[in-house]
């Protein structure tokens, strides 16, 4: 973590207004900027807490709606695209083989993952 990133997420009112200004800020990297909207997120929940308990305190209160839009687009940022070949007949794993053995605990964890690989892609299990 740099220095830089490291100030901001101390005290992030210093330094940003809005959870914008977090997304903007090319100079930090994507687990930076979530650190820095969780901070946030921490102060305005004491702001909330301290004005209940009827302190008064600075007038920096993130906006809930803003900070949880914030970290919804930083998500959508880091979703790795995926592709579902499931559907196709020569995707991994839709033909899984086990061969058994004289040891049934063997068998039952080896069976185990067969199922749940076969499962998730959507494959058959053939045992032998």
């Amino acid at each position: 973590m740099t220095n830089h990133a490291k100030e901001k997420i101390s005290n992030p009112a210093r330094y940003y207004e809005t959870p914008e200004d977090v997304l903007g800020d090319d100079k930090l990297s994507h687990d930076d900027k979530i650190k820095i909207l969780s901070s946030m997120a921490l102060d305005a929940h004491q702001m909330v807490e301290a004005t209940s308990e009827g302190m008064s305190g600075a007038n920096v209160a993130y906006n809930a709606d803003d900070l949880q839009a914030a970290l919804t687009k930083l998500e959508e940022i880091n979703k790795p695209n995926v592709v579902d070949d499931s559907s196709q007949p020569t995707a991994r794993f839709q033909r899984i083989m086990v061969v058994t053995t004289v040891n049934q605990d063997l068998n039952r964890t080896t069976t185990d993952v067969a199922f749940d690989m076969a499962e998730i892609t959507g494959g058959k299990v053939h045992l032998l």
